[in-house]
């Protein structure tokens, strides 16, 4: 049953002699080609007369739908690609479509049963049904995409593959179905393209496969958390495990590192080269951390920070880069425990770059203490330095030749209430400072000493600057307590206990602990002031002589030494009660109680004693 358009019949001729004009609908004609060759016979089945037409020479002609019943190709009829055609054999006829056109008026037909004629001659095409309304569709349109993307590279002949296709019911959705017996019957493609169609869709097969297979997984991890800690536990166990590995690699190489020399001396020299110095000794503050803050701005204002700056840091350090490791001084800084001494150091050094403080403590020998010069610079691994004399000369000459000025190294000795172990610590600490400063010429050095815990020779002193750093003036005493206590109540506690700042903490503290007023306190401290000299006294008889003589002095001017020369080696006993002040040469109280219990006691004694009336 075909539909004949316009372009194959030129006329139709009724039977019976009916004139065209009055055909109707289901009439019996005949088409002719160019007027002479039957083509087929059937019946109308519509007008096409309502077709807007292009050309007015068509306009003019009545054109029908036949629906022929029979139809016979001649050579005047054209064949194209994808025409589907009935094929002569020797005794019948079989279905098929054009795949080749050749030039030798041959066909090459791929039929319907699978088989492929290369060659069909045209007289052995009996009738043609047209092309194949699937053709216009998009399920073989995009089918043909499809088989083009597969590597067919003739669009006819992709076509033609995809309309095959769409006649057995397969879809471009479909496609990863594709199996070589169903390629087969495209003979019309070479078998390479046919393999290239085939390994498409087994490509296609796969990614279904995967995609199907992640949707699964996906589900099972929305469904079963335990499925997921299952299924992911290896791969965390992996993770951790290789973060270990590259931890513990970098760790290695990191220590590494830290252990070679030229490491641990870029780091001194770079803790030593910033701005602010170094302090490493958190507790070198000896005022205690609640009058730090307090005391900063009292501290700040005294003369003693001046004159320290002055003895330790040349004129002008910026004269010579070259010349200013020779600039090396050497300064002994003493006074009373908590008078200050290294709260003044750091205000003095303020800003100083190059600074290193050292905390000395009694029982250190000289390799201890190089050690602890060492551990100021910020090196944290000794045993990588070597010869460690030898690493400080070298930082601190780096140091020097970058800041342009000398390095400081300060020693704050933390004596106990052993003289001999602290006249041992000081020889040492003294030795250094000589060594450091006057034989190697690598830096200045500052000391500080309690006298009060230490009697040391004047010869220690003779070649290096002697500063003496006294306690507070009674304003500055009074501006310390300030704001804590009464002015009666600190009028009275300097008056008795004296203006030494550590003291006058310890006071304030007590007090805020035992909730006790100044009189009851300072009746407190006499008492034991006296049983402590008692004590003594009764051991050693020989001091009470003493005593009593220094309480008729002043307390800050004391006796002078000269007449007491036993008592640079007097033993533990007079040490604890009287200390030597070398800068003054006079003996003098560890404290002021002491000097106010002493005088009280001798007043007491030197007072008459009124008789009493005898009763008659």
């Amino acid at each position: 049953m075909i539909s004949i358009a316009r372009k194959l019949l030129k006329s139709i001729i009724a039977q019976d002699g009916v004139p065209v004009s009055l055909l109707t609908k289901y009439a019996r004609v005949s088409a002719f080609v160019d007027g002479s060759q039957v083509l087929g016979f059937g019946r109308v089945i519509g007008s096409l007369s309502d077709i807007d037409l292009q050309d007015k020479e068509s306009k003019k002609m009545n054109l029908f739908c036949v629906e022929f019943d029979s139809v016979n190709v001649g050579p005047h009829v054209p064949l194209e690609i994808a025409t589907s055609v009935w094929v002569q054999s020797a005794d019948r006829a079989s279905t098929g479509i054009i795949a080749k056109v050749r030039n030798d008026g041959t066909y090459s037909v791929l039929m319907d049963n699978g088989n492929f004629e290369t060659v069909v001659a045209r007289d052995r095409i009996v009738a043609s049904e047209g092309k194949s309304p699937l053709l216009n569709t998009d399920r073989c349109k995009n089918l043909a995409e499809w088989i083009v993307e597969a590597g067919v590279e003739r669009r006819s002949d992709a076509e033609l593959a995809a309309l095959v296709l769409c006649k057995s019911g397969w879809r471009r959705e479909k496609m990863y179905l594709l199996r070589e017996e169903d390629v087969s019957a495209l003979q019309h493609l070479k078998r390479s393209t046919r393999a290239s169609i085939l390994e498409l869709a087994e490509w296609e097969m796969e990614r279904k496969r995967i995609h199907r297979d992640e949707e699964r997984e996906r589900e099972k991890e929305r469904v079963s958390w335990s499925y997921v800690i299952v299924k992911y536990a290896g791969v965390v166990s992996a993770t951790f495990a290789s973060f270990g590995v590259c931890s513990l690699f970098f760790w290695n190489y990191l220590n590494y590192r830290r252990s070679r020399r030229h490491y641990q001396m870029r780091i001194a020299v770079n803790n030593l080269t910033n701005s602010a110095p170094h302090d490493l000794d958190k507790g070198s503050m000896e005022c205690g951390a609640s009058t730090k803050d307090r005391s900063a701005s009292i501290f700040s204002t005294l003369p003693d920070i001046e004159i320290i700056r002055r003895i330790i840091i040349p004129l002008n350090p910026q004269d010579s880069k070259s010349s200013s490791i020779e600039n090396t001084r050497s300064v002994v800084i003493i006074g009373s425990r908590g008078c200050g001494k290294s709260t003044i150091v750091r205000h003095a050094l303020d800003n100083v770059p190059g600074v290193v403080y050292v905390a000395v403590r009694t029982g250190w020998s000289h390799e201890d203490l190089t050690k602890a010069v060492v551990r100021g610079f910020g090196v944290d691994n000794l045993e990588a330095c070597g010869d460690l004399t030898t690493f400080t000369r070298e930082t601190l000459r780096e140091v020097a030749s970058r800041n342009g000025t000398t390095p400081i190294i300060v020693y704050s000795l933390r004596i106990g209430d052993n003289f001999d172990e602290n006249r041992h610590l000081v020889n040492v600490v003294l030795n250094q400072q000589r060594h450091i400063s006057h034989d190697l010429k690598m830096a200045s050095t500052i000391s500080e000493i309690d006298h009060t815990r230490v009697h040391v020779y004047p010869g220690l002193y003779h070649d290096m600057g002697l500063h003496w750093v006294r306690d507070f003036s009674t304003a500055n005493a009074k501006l310390f307590l300030q704001g804590r206590l009464s002015e009666t109540a600190t009028d009275y506690i300097i008056s008795n206990l004296g203006t030494n700042v550590g003291t006058l903490d310890q006071t304030f503290s007590d007090m805020l602990w035992t909730d006790e007023n100044a009189e009851i306190y300072i009746a407190r401290k006499f008492i034991e002031a006296e049983m402590f000299l008692d004590a003594h006294e009764r051991r050693f008889p020989e001091l009470r002589s003493m005593i009593d003589d220094m309480a008729n002095s002043d307390y800050l001017e004391g006796v002078p030494l000269q007449q007491y020369p036993h008592l640079i080696d007097g033993g533990e006993v007079p040490n604890v009660i009287f200390h030597v002040n070398w800068v003054n040469r006079a003996v003098l109280f560890n404290n002021k109680i002491l000097h106010q219990a002493a005088e009280r006691r001798l007043r007491k004694l030197e007072a008459p004693v009124l008789e009493e009336p005898i009763p008659q």
